[in-house]
């Protein structure tokens, strides 16, 4: 039987993008979920599967979890950001009608804080994944990737660089200017520091040319030093 698939904010920048591939493979039951109605309908127009299902939902209204319960998911996959501010309502309402849950956060409190629902997910056998994103799960698939040609790990350092033509959603751009200028807690040195948002800027290289890049509020700012102790 196909997986019953809710993506949540189907029409914003990625959940469009994971729309697109998961339209039309026969594998999965999809349901577009968003706040708008007649923008749901025309995605899924645009991508020509009339299998799919469309639901007006809003995470912010108090209504969620009945509303989710009465989709039967088997899947959430959490696209509607940002996440910086963000409370659990979404994963909790699916650990209550016993649908697994992902999301695409790059949060740093959001992604971090998401162990607070460690015990009762694996009470209700169900996965929650936060943090499905380019930080950390590519980052940290790189880092572990590079890490057995070296005896030694002593610092990671990454910077990621989007396409000048690559879309930049509402959400995206309000998760940068949310900590825009203000400090950032980083492990520098063998010690915690403090950093400023999109400040200590530097030029680096890319295969593609020369970038100017910042300091970012990042899950990985948290993670790193826990996953790799020694540096």
């Amino acid at each position: 039987m196909a997986l019953r698939v809710v993506l949540l904010g189907a029409t914003g920048v990625f959940g469009s993008r994971i729309a697109s591939r998961l339209a039309g493979d026969a594998r999965f039951a999809l349901v577009f979920a968003g706040r708008h109605q007649a923008s749901l309908e025309a995605l899924r127009e645009k991508l020509g599967d009339a299998s799919v299902d469309v639901a007006e939902l809003d995470v912010n209204h108090a209504s969620l979890p009945d509303r989710l319960a009465r989709l039967q998911p088997q899947l959430i996959i959490h696209t509607a950001g940002p996440f910086q501010g963000q409370d659990y309502r979404v994963a909790e309402a699916c650990i209550a009608c016993a649908s697994d849950y992902i999301d695409l956060a790059d949060g740093r409190v959001f992604v971090t804080g998401i162990e607070r629902l460690q015990r009762r997910a694996k009470e209700a056998g169900r996965l929650v994944v936060a943090g499905a994103s380019t930080v950390p799960a590519l980052s940290s698939a790189v880092v572990d990737a590079l890490r057995p040609r070296f005896r030694t790990l002593h610092s990671i350092e990454h910077a990621i660089n989007p396409g000048n033509q690559t879309p930049r959603g509402d959400a995206t751009v309000a998760s940068i200017l949310g900590y825009c200028g203000r400090p950032i807690r980083i492990w520098r040195a063998g010690r915690w520091n403090h950093a400023f948002g999109w400040m200590s800027g530097k030029p680096q290289v890319f295969p593609f040319g020369r970038r100017r890049v910042g300091v970012c509020e990042i899950p990985d700012l948290d993670l790193f030093p826990a996953r790799y102790p020694e540096v």
